[in-house]
């Protein structure tokens, strides 16, 4: 199963405690019966023509919903309009993943390695991390960590009962086989793989470099298409400004142990500068990154990004303060990702996604899959990790161009899904709490993504969309509270509608 890391989903359901009180009754948003677009198609620009988009370069406003109950503040906030000639939607059906693809892509990247199956971990592995947790060292001496570390040492001591003293090889045709658990997923958050007799996972080890591979592929309008090869591991600029806003964070709270703080604030420093130092030649790795793409047939993704990092040799799953500053490498990464129209569909990596646990009433767009994405890591050595997820192909061109919602309507679209979210909230909670809600826009940015195909839902639409990143607070009575920074809403630019992620 991927890795979801890059992507959180906070459940509202959760963060705001129960009463009994149904969801008040809210008229949807917008009547979708017909398929949502029908009346917004419109011709292609002319040739050599923009298309002109009725949004502001830069948002000031504060938008009041319910009395003060809901707050929108958008101070000197970006709009972010990529110059496109049409806003075309496009259909997408997920890639069959069969097992001749399996095999084209493991002897792509694996040459004529030989492959065995990837090996729990051992006694002597699970417990070298049980005693990191336990003694708070590298990441888990972060006092963010604390709320989890009991069940990750009950969970890692479970482990560490059935796990084996040694592991041998066992060599393994290439083939998909059930899905196993992750010691990793299993400790940090409980998740074990239902058992089923579905044939829809592989997982590996390349003999000649120890590198690991793993896919997964959608069957029966369940699971994700993916394809994982990772000799290695990666710490880049993005994870860099987290871990800088982590530290922030962490000089406002009490009882901070001075000697790890100051190891995170080195782990912190020796990447920013390794990041600086990094003179690696981004036209020469592109060029060998498209001529992978080229190799495998890989034709319908743009490349959307490039930046540093620093490769590790060894994994950092567990623990990215584990990278070895002596022997780790400067790095390239080159993302890509499905365009449509010249809008990318690429979410920022940190993104964060409320999910509603009794649903919001409005009507949702609701996707099979997300877009399809993929990111290549090189050395001066060449290629360390190619990552691919959600494998999909273009069906047909639903329409060249079509009608965008001036941002007027967006934005009120945008405050009223937030006040139905607000509203779900104050659902669930003791009448007696008054509570205030303010939602601090610091970006906004016209995309393209997915929702479910009309008449097709085990397909997808490609469409024009808004995306609204901002900072969350909530006040309970005169005392602000920071929810989080990062939380994402998307709103379909054709005719205002919420797209809806969990579950995708």
């Amino acid at each position: 199963m991927k890795n979801k890391e890059k992507m959180l989903f906070l459940f509202l359901g959760c963060l705001f405690l129960s009463g009994c009180r149904s969801t008040p009754e809210i008229p949807p948003v917008v009547n979708r019966s017909e398929g949502g677009i029908q009346n917004s198609v419109i011709e292609p620009e002319k040739e050599g023509e923009l298309k002109e988009i009725s949004a502001p370069a830069v948002w000031n406003e504060t938008i009041d919903k319910g009395e003060g109950r809901v707050l929108i503040q958008a101070e000197n906030t970006e709009i972010v309009v990529p110059e496109v000639q049409n806003t075309p939607v496009v259909e997408v059906e997920a890639m069959d993943f069969d097992t001749a693809l399996l095999e084209r892509m493991v002897a792509f990247f694996a040459g004529n390695s030989k492959i065995y199956k990837r090996p729990q971990m051992t006694k002597t592995e699970l417990e070298y991390y049980r005693d990191k947790i336990e003694n708070r060292e590298g990441i888990y001496g972060n006092p963010q960590e604390s709320a989890w570390i009991s069940m990750e040492l009950s969970n890692i001591n479970e482990l560490i009962e059935e796990a084996p003293e040694t592991v041998k090889k066992e060599y393994i045709r290439l083939e998909f086989t059930c899905a196993q658990t992750s010691e990793y997923r299993y400790v940090r958050a409980g998740e074990k793989e239902e058992e089923t007799e579905k044939k829809d996972h592989f997982y590996a080890v390349a003999e000649d470099t120890g590198a690991q591979i793993e896919a997964g592929r959608k069957e029966d309008d369940s699971g994700e298409n993916f394809f994982y090869y990772r000799n290695g591991d990666y710490l880049d600029s993005e994870y860099l400004e987290s871990v800088k806003l982590d530290i922030e964070t962490l000089k406002e709270k009490a009882n901070l142990d001075p000697e790890w703080f100051s190891s995170y604030e080195a782990f912190a420093g020796n990447l920013e500068q390794r990041l600086k130092e990094n003179t690696l030649d981004q036209e020469k790795i592109k060029h060998a990154a498209d001529r992978i793409l080229k190799d495998l047939g890989i034709t319908e993704l743009s490349a959307v990004g490039v930046r540093p990092c620093v490769w590790s040799e060894k994994s950092l799953q567990w623990d990215k303060m584990e990278i070895d500053w002596e022997t780790a490498k400067d790095a390239l990464v080159i993302e890509y990702a499905r365009t449509s129209g010249g809008l990318s569909s690429k979410l920022p990596d940190s993104a964060a996604f409320y999910y509603y646990e009794d649903g919001l009433p409005e009507k949702t767009y609701a996707p099979a899959f997300l877009p399809e994405s993929l990111i290549m890591v090189f050395t001066e050595n060449g290629l360390q990790i190619f990552e691919w997820d959600h494998m999909a192909k273009m069906v047909r061109v639903i329409a060249d161009n079509t009608k965008l919602l001036p941002f007027e309507e967006i934005k009120e679209r945008f405050a009223q899904h937030v006040f139905y979210g607000a509203a779900s909230a104050d659902a669930n909670m003791e009448s007696s709490i008054k509570m205030k809600e303010k939602y601090v826009v610091t970006e906004v940015r016209l995309m393209s993504f997915y929702t479910e195909a009309y008449g097709q839902p085990e397909n997808a639409w490609m469409v024009p969309a808004w995306l609204f990143v901002y900072d969350h607070y909530i006040d309970t009575g005169g005392a602000e509270r920071y929810l989080g920074s990062n939380i994402c809403t998307l709103i379909h630019a054709v005719d205002g509608g919420y797209i809806e992620l969990m579950g995708s």
